[in-house]
């Protein structure tokens, strides 16, 4: 009874839906004649009723009754889907290439209550500006949306632009203009990166311009000079974000190359700019960046944490050192800045003062595994392991993935007389880093510690396979072999670790001298 109802509900309802769709596309009141066709098909063969072959006649059977039914319901239903497709598929596909894309949306800026407002195409301008980055940027899409957004709209309404299309910025607002004057005020709306400083998306309102400045278009061409230094700081920013840091350097360079320091901060840029190129390894070109950012802004304390991170990189623990407690001076409750001074404190051997930095960083920010695993490491190089393994078991607890902690947790358990822990380390930080080539080396000592030679000597072989230069495994294997026996192998090993050892590290000093002790009692 209900199959029927709902049958014949939906032969009714596709027609009617063509009819609607028809003055949209001609292919869909096609698409639907079609539809309509086959299911009057369906219907009909649906309604013989069934009984036996009689007489040579034959009707259809219940069982492929019963699939008449399922198409007459069925194939109404696709064509829905379809045309349900057809409608949203442009804009989730428009949605979906923004989000690919670094999306810049511009708002009209001309009210559409003044239509003499058109001539001085303040909205025109900003768009070919953003346009002439984008040929240099191809991430970079302009959109022109074709709505004006009133002041007593704002965000909500940028926002909710933003989202439709899937921007990332939104730039818009408004001008008035007198016969002496014209006063234009702008808005940034970034959906980009929400915890952009909010010295690179400023609102701001121009103090009045002469109008003859605004009249010949020489205020337009500023106003899209500021918007795309603006765009370009935001995308750096993005950049920096998704960890493109060379990306981000190069973007922030064409930015500072058109400042503009009444509409935003251009010590942030710098600062940006200076983090990016700590990140790629150019400390000096970092340091000339943060020197710009503290001249423009003496008080930006993270200016001086980042140069310091940068002098320290280059040697001039000193230096660092005064700028780490510059920026604590700036920031009393600097975590970051107290664990980065106790590692410029550890460089000099000055284990007190680092210890010292180190618990103050951690009273600040005692969840941060950051600041643990400092401790834990200063720890390791007092040899007080117990601390060490605490500190350790503290940060993979915070962070579950933090191969290092298992590695050197894995390390200060074998140190203090418990390799088969050190092993479980091991095991746990090879599962998340398999081709880590020192955490071969590292349990292949540790089983060597356990008496259990052959899963050394698998490990050792795995670690030379993953890094075929590795002198310590060489020499590790060296030793393993002579101690089994295998005196030419080991020689071999032995030989090739002297090829490639750095007497520098104090490590590697000390399997010389195992080595050359083994070499010795052979011999004899």
């Amino acid at each position: 009874m209900w199959s029927k109802v709902i049958a014949q509900s939906i032969i009714v309802l596709v027609p009617a839906l063509g009819v609607w769709r028809a003055w949209r596309s001609i292919t869909s009141c096609a698409l639907c004649a079609l539809v309509a066709l086959i299911e009057t098909i369906l219907w009909s063969a649906y309604q013989r009723r069934s009984r036996l072959i009689e007489s040579g006649e034959f009707y259809y059977s219940r069982g492929r009754r019963r699939m008449l039914l399922l198409g007459v319901i069925g194939v109404p239903l696709v064509a829905c889907a379809m045309w349900c497709a057809g409608l949203f598929w442009p804009v989730l596909r428009e949605r979906w290439q923004n989000s690919r894309q670094f999306t810049v949306a511009v708002a009209r800026f001309e009210n559409p209550l003044h239509p003499e407002d058109r001539q001085y195409r303040v909205t025109k301008y900003i768009i070919e500006g953003l346009e002439s980055i984008a040929d240099r940027y191809p991430g970079i899409h302009v959109v022109a949306l074709d709505r004006f957004i009133e002041s007593q709209d704002g965000r909500g309404i940028a926002n909710k632009e933003a989202r439709r299309i899937g921007a990332r910025v939104v730039l818009w607002g408004d001008f008035y203009a007198t016969t002496k004057a014209v006063v234009v005020s702008t808005n940034v709306e970034v959906l980009a990166f929400p915890e952009l400083p909010h010295s690179l998306a400023p609102k701001v309102t121009d103090p009045p311009s002469d109008f003859v400045d605004f009249e010949h278009y020489s205020l337009q061409q500023r106003l899209s000079q500021r918007m795309v230094g603006l765009t370009l700081a935001i995308l750096g920013t993005c950049k920096l974000a998704s960890r493109d840091f060379d990306g981000a350097a190069t973007v922030f360079a064409d930015a500072l190359d058109k400042p503009d320091s009444e509409f935003f901060d251009t010590s942030v840029i710098w600062l940006l700019q200076g983090t990016a190129l700590n990140e790629l390894r150019r400390y000096a070109l970092a340091v000339e960046s943060f020197d710009h950012a503290i001249r423009l802004d003496p008080r930006l304390a993270v200016a001086y944490n980042n140069r310091a991170f940068a002098l320290r990189r280059q040697g001039r623990i000193s230096d660092a050192v005064s700028d780490f407690s510059k920026a604590l001076q700036l920031r009393p409750q600097y975590a970051l800045a107290y664990s980065n001074r106790g590692y410029a404190y550890k460089s000099q051997k000055d284990f007190d003062k680092a210890l010292r930095d180190y618990d103050a960083a951690i009273s600040l920010s005692p969840n941060d595994p950051r600041f643990l695993f400092n401790r834990a490491a200063l720890f390791s190089d007092l040899l007080e392991f117990e601390a060490a393994i605490s500190d350790f078991s503290t940060v993979i607890r915070l962070d579950s993935r933090a191969v290092d902690a298992y590695r050197f947790r894995g390390l200060a358990y074998r140190l203090s007389g418990k390799p088969d822990q050190a092993v479980n380390d091991y095991n746990k930080a090879l599962n998340l880093s398999p081709n880590d080539s020192q955490l071969h080396l590292y349990r292949a000592v540790a089983y060597m510690s356990l008496g259990d030679r052959g899963a050394a000597m698998k490990d050792l072989d795995r670690a030379l396979a993953l890094q075929p230069n590795y002198a310590v495994a060489y020499g590790n294997r060296a030793l393993l072999r002579l101690q089994t026996g295998e005196v030419d192998d080991g020689l071999t090993d032995a030989n090739r670790f002297f090829s490639l050892v750095d007497r520098s590290d104090p490590q590697q000093v000390l399997v010389i001298g195992e080595i050359q002790k083994r070499i010795a009692n052979i011999r004899q």
